[in-house]
């Protein structure tokens, strides 16, 4: 690839950036973003390369670039519905697996009649890892060889057990730092730059202590490609005060 970079990117972030392999892969088949991080044509990155490279840790920048190019592969996960919806769905699934777990345990004696032999979570487990090939054809069931091995002298928990704990591991304790950053109105148009934003922010914040919202905001910039529309660090700051 032929590229001219900016003074200030690290050594390491060069060879990064030089290879059409690793930033396909990590782009998800949009090698461009990476490289307007670091190229010349985007001149506003070389002051907030300078910044990063002010951390202590030498391979901060490298950290601070993977981060970077991974926020729109971020972004598309997150889902668009409204928050309360999100929790009412996975409310839900909780619920749901409640009642099997209840169902399992009340119906015990008719599931292992069916069977013919004890439903553990041992079985499920085992099945578990070829289902998708035994769905498709390409493997068949487990026999009784495969589900007589064991990886682990530990009991494995009941049916039931695992689904509570599924059920509670659906409802955190506290709020996660992804539903925290996710802009209110996910939907919007510019949702996508203001998640950007607020996670680079926090990144950022962890690593000095400060949202260096001077480097968000030129960052942001570059990945969104839109001269039309720029950010100042003044607007980035707003997007994301109340997470400070």
């Amino acid at each position: 690839m032929s590229l001219v970079m900016l003074d200030t990117v690290p050594a390491k972030v060069r060879e990064l950036a030089s290879s059409q392999e690793w930033l396909e892969k990590l782009t998800s088949g949009h090698p461009e973003v990476g490289v307007r991080l670091v190229s010349t044509s985007y001149p506003d990155m070389r002051e907030a390369w300078a910044r990063v490279c002010e951390h202590s840790d030498p391979e901060f920048p490298t950290f601070f670039f993977h981060a970077a190019l991974e926020l729109w592969a971020r972004w598309e996960r997150l889902p668009k519905a409204g928050k309360k919806q999100c929790q009412a769905t996975v409310a839900k699934i909780a619920s749901a697996a409640k009642k099997l777990a209840s169902l399992l345990e009340r119906h015990g004696s008719e599931i292992d009649f069916v069977r013919g032999s004890r439903l553990t979570f041992h079985h499920v487990a085992v099945r578990a890892r070829t289902i998708q090939q035994e769905r498709g054809g390409v493997l068949p069931p487990p026999g009784p060889w495969e589900y007589a091995l064991k990886d682990s002298v530990i009991e494995a928990p009941g049916l039931p057990e695992f689904l509570r704990a599924l059920a509670h591991e659906l409802r955190p304790p506290r709020v996660p730092r992804d539903t925290a950053i996710r802009p209110t109105k996910a939907a919007g148009a510019s949702a996508g730059r203001t998640f950007m934003v607020r996670s680079l922010s926090v990144f950022l914040h962890d690593a000095f202590g400060s949202p260096r919202f001077d480097v968000v905001a030129a960052t942001v910039n570059t990945l969104m490609d839109d001269a039309a529309n720029p950010l100042d660090a003044n607007h980035a700051g707003k997007l994301a005060s109340d997470l400070f």
